[in-house]
């Protein structure tokens, strides 16, 4: 007769070890498919044949029309960088690049240099875990509590805010020249 304490010719802690080595794997896992596939799940309901929810908060933007074009790539970059602290870098690249694409035709100024503020700002999530696979890795592997994670997260994310609003308002017209004139296609619509 076998013992209790073997299962398929294996003990029970052995059994043990493996599975509690192998649940953390297959939970980042899941975790990684669940914050990618709600991204994409946000920015397709967003688009115009579902809620046209860009369009409507590109409408409210428009009374950003009266300040400085260097004062609202600087809240477009603010804003995309705080959203992507809380879902992942696709989804809110999906979501407010065409909102920033539509706050510029409204505002008559070249939709390229929003998009270029917002993508890059939707890669500077140092703050929370979900805000990119990376950061979920690390704070469960290490089990680093969400609180230094965000202390830790607070230097780059406010010096990438300031190095990304420079070289978009100061470097990037010289490398694209074209970003200081508004294409046809804006003016026509």
């Amino acid at each position: 007769m076998k013992k209790t304490e073997d299962l398929w010719g294996m003990s029970v802690k052995f059994v043990l070890s493996i599975i509690n080595k192998i649940a953390p794997i297959l939970a980042n896992i899941f975790n990684k498919c669940i914050a990618e596939g709600g991204g994409f799940a946000l920015s397709t309901a967003a688009r115009p044949a579902y809620t046209d929810l860009n369009g409507e908060i590109a409408q409210m933007l428009n009374s950003l029309r009266n300040l400085p074009n260097y004062f609202i790539i600087f809240i477009l970059i603010v804003v995309t960088t705080f959203i992507t602290n809380f879902a992942s870098n696709v989804a809110v690249a999906n979501v407010i690049c065409p909102i920033a694409m539509q706050l510029a035709k409204e505002i008559g100024q070249n939709p390229l240099w929003y998009n270029i503020a917002c993508g890059f700002s939707a890669s500077y999530c140092f703050l929370l875990p979900v805000g990119t696979p990376g950061n979920l890795i690390v704070q469960s592997a290490a089990s680093v509590p969400v609180g230094k994670m965000i202390i830790a997260g607070a230097g780059p994310t406010v010096s990438t805010i300031l190095l990304t609003w420079l070289a978009m308002c100061f470097w990037a017209p010289v490398v694209w020249p074209v970003l200081l004139t508004v294409p046809d296609w804006v003016k026509a619509v």
